[in-house]
């Protein structure tokens, strides 16, 4: 790296904590903090569960998987969309419905308050669990990119790279930071911009990487035999007909997905919320999984986990 891209990380970072301070005024009361005073813009809260979905294990794990077994990656993607317009039909409208904000108010108004202890600290457990995976996840993608000297405090003796400790140290505290400043406004408008830079980031790699092969006729005569078929090996029609059901009830039942359809002005926009949620499911993960996939011509024997970074 160079010091251009430090300056872009530090720009960046810095206006992540930006948003976070600017929408902390907004934020006084519980209502304002969980569920943007029901003032989300439909699309808002679609693009914002769309990026929920995704963190650097999408890039890891899903990579992974477009290197190795190829459109099947795509095919079960499509799937979690088919179960996010589930999610709108059935599910979407009825939560937008009970006129709360919060996960507490609901277990509380169902279960009672012994239940809303019980949930918070289980909760809680299995939250830690999933947030340290991601940010496991985001280290060990972005902990080859950045070389330190071997007097930065920063820096992995072993590797030379920023060690990934204190890349989870830096990247949790930045989210924790503007998460808690800002509520939810802060969240939706950060994963909101999140969005287009990925998907542009995205729309610049794909061509590149063909041209660096030699274009699409070359990457489909070089892929594996099987690479394009949409189901292959352990992932059958089978499976893909069991994430469509394991989505809609993760979709529908989710509480940071809950979060988004609680958040907008009536149960119709949390209805056209889910369906772009599952229009974006649909449409995008051709493009998404398509530079680990065109990476596998590139470099047959590269790791798999690394595949997205290295392309």
């Amino acid at each position: 790296m160079h010091l251009a891209d430090f300056v872009i990380l530090i720009i960046y970072g810095g206006g992540i904590l930006l948003v976070g301070s600017i929408l902390a005024r907004r934020n006084r009361n519980s209502d304002d903090m969980f569920a943007a005073r029901k003032q989300s813009p439909w699309w808002l809260s679609g693009l914002s569960s769309f990026m929920s979905a995704f963190s650097a294990g999408t890039f890891v794990v899903w990579g992974g998987i477009a290197y190795k077994s190829g459109m099947v990656a795509v095919s079960i993607l499509i799937c979690s969309g088919i179960g996010s317009f589930m999610v709108g039909r059935f599910f979407a409208y009825k939560w937008a419905s009970l006129g709360i904000t919060s996960v507490g108010q609901y277990i509380q108004m169902r279960f009672g308050k012994q239940a809303v202890q019980f949930y918070t600290w289980v909760g809680m457990i299995f939250k830690i669990a999933a947030l340290a995976v991601a940010l496991y996840s985001f280290a060990i993608l972005v902990c080859p990119l950045i070389t330190l000297s071997p007097a930065n405090l920063l820096a992995d003796p072993r590797t030379g790279n920023l060690s990934v400790n204190a890349a989870i140290l830096i990247s949790g505290g930045l989210m924790l930071v503007y998460a808690v400043s800002g509520g939810l406004w802060a969240v939706l408008i950060v994963d909101s911009i999140q969005f287009v830079v990925l998907m542009t980031t995205v729309l610049f790699v794909v061509p590149l990487c063909f041209a660096h092969i030699g274009g699409v006729e070359r990457f489909i005569s070089g892929a594996p035999s099987g690479f394009l078929s949409p189901a292959s090996g352990q992932f059958t029609y089978l499976f893909l007909i069991g994430w469509i059901i394991v989505h809609t009830f993760k979709l529908g039942g989710e509480w940071v997905f809950i979060q988004r359809f609680l958040a907008v002005r009536s149960p119709r926009d949390a209805r056209k919320s889910s369906y772009l949620i599952g229009s974006l499911y649909v449409i995008s993960p051709i493009i998404w999984m398509l530079p680990p996939m065109i990476y596998k011509v590139i470099d047959p024997a590269a790791p798999p986990e690394q595949a997205y970074i290295l392309a």
